[in-house]
């Protein structure tokens, strides 16, 4: 097969995505030490559970420059047994300090590649980014859409908080809040408040767990139901010998079990 994903843009603003797309470099540089040694990835293939069978259904493919920062990734979903484009997210960064000046998010149109979001960051002192602005293309031109602001730990330098905002009649309006809670530089639990009626309305909790090596081996997001935690969806993470990681299995909880729904299988040009 030849190798790419959807993801519109009204669902790449969504809270639930901020952890794939929205995220900056520097944060993809910090998940890839909890995640193990995946510097060298070079494509992603995610199978779904089919009729009892897992069956290839989405693909990301990875590029890199020559300080392994990411260059592209592509995504393509899987029809009539071939790879096909959907999305492409493309970065570049400052020769000098090495920081992501900009993502772009293109979508495919059948024959070409075309605009559809873009992401700048301002950085703080120490080359955080601190506020993310997202531009989105319409009637050709970058339409200021949405902004997330990140505060950090004064001592651990980790996220305290990511606050997202939408433009809304050339006004910021809350959308979103993640909190961060911390142990040993490890990230162990992510609160997602969303803004509803004047006040922040605890939404979501994804509780993370780690190796004696510190690297991830579970992901669990819980919905808030009447002061109690459901969990709906986990993924758990196996590792080789050398800490890459190598499989990333998803489940959902149905009738008080967990059903496996997707599994993605990652490779590294040097494996």
């Amino acid at each position: 097969m030849k190798k790419k994903v959807i993801i519109s843009a009204a669902l790449l603003l969504a809270p639930v995505f901020t952890a794939v797309v929205l995220r900056t470099y520097d944060n993809y540089q910090y998940d890839s030490r909890q995640y193990g040694n995946q510097a060298n990835i070079t494509q992603t293939i995610i199978q779904q559970l089919k009729d009892g069978q897992w069956t290839d259904v989405r693909s990301e493919s990875f590029t890199y420059n020559e300080n392994g920062q990411v260059l592209e990734t592509t995504y393509q979903i899987a029809k009539a047994e071939e790879w096909v484009n959907r999305n492409k997210m493309v970065h570049s960064y400052d020769e000098k300090t090495g920081y992501e000046v900009e993502r772009n998010w293109n979508v495919w149109d059948k024959s070409s590649w075309q605009p559809n979001l873009r992401f700048r960051s301002e950085r703080d002192n120490k080359g955080r980014s601190n506020v993310e602005l997202i531009h989105e293309f319409k009637n050709e031109e970058w339409v200021l859409v949405r902004k997330n602001e990140t505060t950090y730990d004064p001592t651990t330098d980790t996220k305290n908080e990511q606050v997202y905002y939408n433009r809304v009649d050339e006004k910021w309006v809350l959308s979103w809040k993640d909190e961060y809670k911390f142990e040993n530089k490890n990230l162990i639990r992510k609160t997602g408040y969303r803004w509803a009626e004047g006040e922040w309305q605890l939404t979501l909790n994804t509780d993370y767990a780690y190796t004696g090596k510190n690297l991830r081996s579970q992901e669990i997001m819980s919905r808030k139901n009447d002061q109690d935690d459901q969990p709906f969806r986990r993924t758990r993470f196996t590792y080789d010998e050398v800490g890459s990681k190598t499989i990333s299995s998803n489940s959902v909880m149905k009738d008080g079990a967990w059903v496996d729904q997707e599994k993605h299988l990652h490779h590294y040009k040097n494996l």
